[in-house]
């Protein structure tokens, strides 16, 4: 099933309107590798080729034909732990850009979750939408 901008229900004026063509761009994206026969790991190392082309277009270290130190800097900056959640070190990255961005965010997590928006009740498909809707605003 193909997946439109025009399929999805408009809630109105909100900020996406000014990003419509990415909005379209992010839809047609999706609908290509949520195909059943694009694994897991394929999808992980498509995002890994956008993100070094992003990186190396913003001026930073240029893996596009240096894996072996990719690979290297990757196991030196998540250094002894032993095994990655990419979920849990997303999460990590976020709350580190967001208190680097304004250090009254707390660097406690109960605090953390105390204080953050009240979206617990939300269907965990809601949350990811909102992730990748922010992500997105960010231009990550």
């Amino acid at each position: 099933m193909a997946i439109t901008l025009e399929t999805i229900a408009a809630p109105g004026a909100t900020p996406i309107a000014n990003n419509a063509a990415s909005a379209k761009s992010f839809a047609n994206d999706y609908s290509k590798l949520i195909n059943r026969n694009i694994s897991s790991q394929d999808r992980k190392m498509i995002s890994i080729t956008g993100l070094i082309y992003e990186l190396a277009a913003a001026g930073g270290t240029n893996y596009k034909s240096n894996h072996a130190g990719l690979r290297q800097d990757a196991t030196v900056y998540t250094g002894g732990i032993p095994m990655i959640d990419l979920e849990v070190a997303m999460a990590a990255l976020e709350w580190n850009a967001g208190r680097a961005a304004d250090a009254t965010l707390s660097a406690d997590v109960p605090a953390l979750i105390a204080s953050g928006p009240k979206l617990d009740a939300s269907p965990v498909d809601a949350l990811d939408r909102i992730i990748i809707f922010l992500r997105a605003k960010l231009g990550k």
